[in-house]
């Protein structure tokens, strides 16, 4: 990856890490996921490779929603908490992403700031009722935006490859459960 960074490359990470996913699959070498080898010491390289060659698999679905509480004053903290490092995050994000394509005009202001804030704040609603973190706006998008990617169809891509993920999750998966 650092080579093809130096030759300017912009997929060098996926190149990187999809040669070294594709050369853990082969059986029989050193750097395979599902021998006992020098990587993998823990024994399971078989039950990994029975549980990979299922392919697609689609996990139960009878645990999606998380355990709800009645400690009305450990959720007023967990909600005043994630309130100000959800907003303090997506603003500073939005904002410095913004900032960085040179839409910001001379309010402070950018087009569609509250369509992008809605959706990190219905987001972060529908995460909390299937008891995951708060889903927000992360800076890591910053890296996206400097390779060209302004327009959102980008992102269409990503979260279609992370709905095909549901049904490969034996090839994605680190351990066997």
């Amino acid at each position: 990856m650092v080579i093809l960074l130096c030759y300017k490359v912009h997929s060098s990470f996926i190149i990187g890490i999809s040669f070294v996913t594709i050369i853990s699959w082969f059986r029989g070498t050193n750097v395979s996921y599902f021998e006992d080898g020098v990587f993998n010491t823990g024994g399971s390289g078989e039950a990994r490779y029975d549980y990979f060659v299922k392919i697609v698999n689609v996990e139960s679905m009878d645990k999606i929603t998380g355990e709800y509480s009645d400690d009305f004053n450990g959720i007023a903290t967990a909600l005043f908490t994630f309130l100000y490092v959800d907003f303090l995050d997506t603003s500073g994000t939005l904002f410095g992403l913004a900032n960085q394509m040179n839409i910001v005009d001379e309010n402070g202001d950018f087009p569609g700031s509250t369509a992008a804030f809605s959706a990190d704040a219905l987001s972060t609603i529908f995460a909390s009722i299937f008891g995951m973190s708060p889903v927000t706006s992360y800076i890591e998008s910053a890296a996206g935006v400097e390779a060209g990617a302004k327009t959102g169809l980008s992102n269409m891509f990503v979260a279609f490859f992370f709905f095909l993920s549901i049904f490969f999750a034996p090839i994605l998966a680190r351990y066997v459960t």
